[in-house]
């Protein structure tokens, strides 16, 4: 018996397409780990980097289309700030890290 995840939601978006392209490219992973040979680990590489600049290329419209949506709502547009990681006003004290002696 196999043990597998189910993730309850994906990120808004991932879309059908990207679901089909991940599905792909596990099952090439499979593939590649049954029969190791070249025309298999290419296989995956190139499906790998398709998923992963459809992710990228998909994540960065969503942003954009929801900061350009949320331009004149303040509250919503410092949101989607936050949920893209911007840094915060605060300044977070450092670790000071005194110098170490090499014996």
């Amino acid at each position: 018996m196999k043990e597998i995840r189910v993730k309850a939601a994906t990120e808004p978006w991932i879309n059908s397409t990207i679901t089909e392209l991940i599905q792909s490219r596990n099952i090439a992973l499979e593939t590649f780990h049954h029969h190791r040979n070249a025309e298999n680990h290419i296989k995956f590489k190139n499906l790998r980097n398709c998923v992963t600049s459809k992710i990228r290329n998909a994540k960065a419209d969503f942003f954009k289309q929801k900061l350009e949506a949320n331009k004149s709502n303040p509250k919503e547009l410092w949101k989607t700030l936050k949920c893209i990681g911007t840094p915060s006003k605060k300044v977070k004290k450092s670790t000071h890290i005194s110098a170490l002696k090499v014996e």
